[in-house]
């Protein structure tokens, strides 16, 4: 997969994740509404990015957006 197409799904991911507010979204939900266009793998290093990057905090599986 050309690697142009990945900032485009992180930041489907993050826009995701910031629309759930501030309750957040279970990681194993929003992997489920995507698998059909991420792998698994593909999906773990998105939401790793996005957590790096502190656009993202993981708290048990509870994705919220800090942006």
């Amino acid at each position: 997969m050309p690697s142009y197409e990945k900032p485009s799904k992180r930041g489907a991911l993050l826009t995701a994740i910031h629309g759930m507010g501030a309750s957040g979204c279970p990681s194993g939900h929003l992997y489920a509404t995507v698998m059909g266009h991420l792998s698994l793998t593909e999906y773990q290093e998105c939401i790793a990015c996005l957590k790096a990057i502190g656009a993202v905090k993981e708290s048990g599986h509870l994705l919220t957006c800090t942006l």
